[in-house]
């Protein structure tokens, strides 16, 4: 059992563990954090975390933290930081012939940092060490080891990112990728007004006054503003012009692709994806080194890094070191579909890297039956999108209708000329209706 109680300006917490009174000063002057202080410790009580053996397997060490961490941590700090980090940290620990928490020693968290540094950013790299240190302070406080060496190792500086904002071209560059797309009202209202993730995905329609030109945001059922106080923002002349054509009566102003509201996660998944953070590409391309070049250009243009591999061992080893990447984009070489040799080895490649999605580039441009051809070929590969490409050299556009009913894989981009990003479009349903049935003059 545990308590707190209050002695001169910070709480105190309590608690007996084998027959003795033990208790800490917290530190903090703030009920609602001693509280959580006093629930974590109350759930390390319950499963008997305090006083255990000295020492333990590292595996079974990332099992009992990530638990405890699951328990007592925002979901989304679980999964996205925890998770991730703390796994792979150990899983290069055990690759080392490391096996038990106290073999852990400086010079393995040296190693560790120097690799992380081969492919990801100072600040990336920082934090991983932190979820290292984590592990490791757990292991301390439930006396597996004497002391956490993470803290003993000198890590990497990151710069400290000062306040920035959208240059003019910057600001271009995203209209070009979000315009044409679901998201574009949403994120012209996140540019012109500065909301937040929570104030975009509860913003409704009563909330904006186009007479008046402001934007009033309220509480409502599961959200309120920080302050609990309504709060006005001006409504400027281009979001009027983008928000008034769409507007919807009492509705939720921007829903997801099946028409319903944002969740928590989803909203700032696809701002991920938009934003391009923690953001690489993989190049399994060694064919055309044309192309690799222009790639290149392209990856330097957006301030992604870049990765070639020439073997199926390569791939493997690259994939597995950038996995903490949030989306690995991976260039495939084309393969004829009598060229056998080429398609053994793009599929001895994706089997070493795994991916989640596998997109089919396919011209609109070729006739049904070769189509038709190339997804039954590709189909064993695990494709799940289908990318349809030079509607710029095609008179109806119905085909890309049959095409998609054909080849049963959801459409998820299409693109119409050579210009990046500029003719590369989401297939959204409401651009491939204007698409097969545009509006008449």
């Amino acid at each position: 059992m545990a308590f707190l109680t209050k002695r001169g300006k910070y709480y105190h917490v309590y608690w007996q563990q084998n027959g003795k009174k033990r208790g800490r000063s917290l530190k903090t002057t703030r009920k609602a954090v001693a509280e959580q202080h006093l629930r974590e410790l109350e759930y390390r009580l319950a499963q008997r975390e305090l006083g255990q053996e000295a020492d333990v397997d590292l595996e079974r060490l990332r099992d009992e933290y990530l638990s405890y961490s699951q328990a007592t941590k925002k979901q989304s700090t679980y999964e996205r930081h925890d998770v991730p980090r703390v796994t792979r940290f150990v899983a290069f620990l055990t690759e080392g012939g490391v096996k038990k928490a106290s073999e852990v020693t400086e010079a393995h968290v040296q190693q560790y940092q120097q690799q992380l540094l081969g492919s990801h950013s100072p600040r990336t790299v920082r934090h991983c060490l932190y979820a290292a240190s984590g592990l490791l302070s757990f292991a301390v406080e439930r006396g597996y080891v004497r002391r956490n060496v993470v803290r003993n190792v000198s890590k990497v500086k990151a710069q400290k990112n000062p306040p920035r904002y959208l240059s003019f071209d910057e600001w271009e560059h995203v209209q070009a990728i979000a315009s044409g797309t679901y998201l574009w009202p949403l994120v012209a209202t996140a540019y012109y007004a500065g909301f937040r993730n929570s104030e975009l995905r509860f913003l409704t329609w009563p909330e904006i006054d186009f007479e008046r030109g402001v934007i009033t945001l309220m509480n409502k059922e599961g959200f309120s503003l920080k302050n609990r106080e309504a709060r006005t923002v001006p409504l400027n002349r281009e979001l009027k012009r983008i928000l008034l054509p769409i507007r919807d009566g009492e509705a939720y102003c921007f829903l997801d692709r099946n028409g319903e509201q944002f969740g928590d996660k989803q909203l700032a998944a696809e701002f991920k994806l938009r934003g391009r953070r923690e953001v690489a590409i993989l190049s399994l391309d060694m064919h055309r080194m044309a192309a690799n070049e222009q790639l290149r250009r392209y990856a330097e243009l957006i301030g992604v890094p870049l990765y070639t591999v020439q073997t199926v061992a390569g791939a493997r080893e690259l994939s597995a070191r950038l996995e903490p990447v949030e989306l690995l984009l991976i260039d495939t070489p084309g393969v004829g579909l009598r060229d056998h040799g080429r398609f053994a080895r793009l599929a001895a490649l994706l089997r070493a890297t795994r991916p989640q999605e596998v997109h089919l580039v396919i011209p609109i441009s070729f006739a049904q039956r070769v189509q038709q051809r190339a997804a039954q070929l590709f189909a064993p590969l695990g494709v799940s999108r289908l990318v349809l490409t030079h509607l710029d050299e095609t008179v109806g556009l119905g085909v890309i209708l049959t095409a998609a009913q054909k080849m049963k894989w959801a459409l998820s981009y299409v693109t119409d000329g050579q210009n990046v990003p500029k003719n590369i479009q989401e297939a959204c349903g409401r651009r491939m209706a204007e698409l097969i049935l545009p509006a008449e003059e």
